[in-house]
């Protein structure tokens, strides 16, 4: 039973996660292919950036509620199951990072994985920490004007914020997402510091 939960599990994730929410929604309301725009991303920032920032927040909403949905779902596939490994939400989470990288739906190439992280943290970590991190990174962001910073900041803050609080499983959890967000934005950080040396 458990090896077929896995299965579900890795496949729920990654097709969900492999939805490119900006880059359908783009091509059905506005005719055009988002990743020939902008940053040639697929996330809420370039889909702000070129059609208009009033759509920002709907396509981070509805990126968060596909990761939170899916591991809804797994926590109830892991109860209603007989109470199986709660490691089987870790296979979720990496599910849900990958399929968004990833995508089947864009010849596999994806975004960054900012939106869906944040669905994750919603689901597995205590309120006040996401409350920190909304915070800390909407400040950022009206400083550095830069998505990825105000995204790495806000995760470097929670993560203190977790082990003063003793919550070690949740700060290594956001810790290795924090990893991902490091692989994934590494063309914007070399970007930034060029500018910045210059």
């Amino acid at each position: 039973m458990e090896a077929l939960v896995i299965i579900l599990v890795c496949v729920m994730g990654y097709l969900v996660g492999a939805i490119p929410t900006g880059y359908f929604f783009c091509k059905l309301f506005f005719g055009i292919d988002i990743t020939q725009y902008g940053s040639g991303n697929i996330g809420a920032s370039n889909v702000a950036r070129v059609i208009g920032k009033k759509y920002f927040i709907f396509i981070t909403f509805i990126d968060a509620l596909k990761a939170y949905g899916v591991l809804a779902c797994t926590q109830w596939l892991i109860t209603a199951t007989g109470n199986l490994s709660a490691w089987i939400l870790y296979v979720g989470i990496t599910s849900l990072l990958v399929g968004n990288a990833y995508s089947i739906f864009l010849n596999f190439r994806g975004g960054k994985g900012v939106a869906t992280a944040l669905g994750i943290m919603f689901f597995t970590l205590p309120g006040a920490a996401v409350g920190l991190f909304l915070v800390t990174w909407a400040g950022l962001l009206l400083l550095s004007k830069q998505p990825f910073i105000a995204s790495l900041a806000s995760i470097v803050v929670v993560i203190n914020f977790l082990v003063i609080a003793g919550a070690n499983d949740h700060a290594l959890l956001i810790g290795a997402i924090a990893g991902w967000f490091v692989l994934r934005h590494r063309s914007n950080i070399s970007a930034f510091l060029k500018k910045n040396d210059s």
